[in-house]
């Protein structure tokens, strides 16, 4: 995947990056998701695996497997790629990666959302601009 967004890069693309468990798809994934392409030209998704998702929800999560989820994701036009990884986070996968955004929704009273760029200093995280217009799915 590394060599991917490096020859993705080489061509000018712009790469976002987001991830999820995305055990049950819905409506607020999908919105998510097509608005996280919108803000560059190759949208790369990481799903936790089914044992990270255990680990974080509990023992009788996931509903699918991550292969279904993967599937299930693999049908949405906005998505490039897909990529399993296992720990907790995706920090190792976006270090790596080093896409031009990295997004994450937050899900909870009130949906939040943050954004991290890359630059040569590393990850600067915060964008007032996409938390209050792209992503603000309360006014709708």
């Amino acid at each position: 995947m590394r060599r991917i967004v490096e020859g993705l890069k080489t061509e000018g693309k712009r790469v976002v990056f987001t991830n999820g468990c995305f055990d049950l798809l819905h409506v607020g994934h999908v919105r998510y998701l097509e608005q996280a392409k919108a803000l560059g030209d190759i949208l790369i998704v990481g799903i936790n695996s089914d044992r990270s998702v255990q680990d974080l929800k509990g023992p009788l999560r996931p509903i699918l497997p991550v292969e279904d989820r993967a599937e299930i994701l693999s049908g949405l036009g906005c998505i490039d790629y897909i990529t399993v990884f296992d720990e907790p986070t995706p920090l190792e996968l976006i270090t790596l990666l080093k896409p031009m955004s990295s997004l994450r929704e937050a899900i909870g009273p009130k949906t939040r959302w943050w954004e991290a760029k890359w630059s040569r200093s590393g990850w600067q995280s915060g964008s007032s601009s996409v938390r209050r217009g792209i992503f603000d799915f309360q006014s709708d």
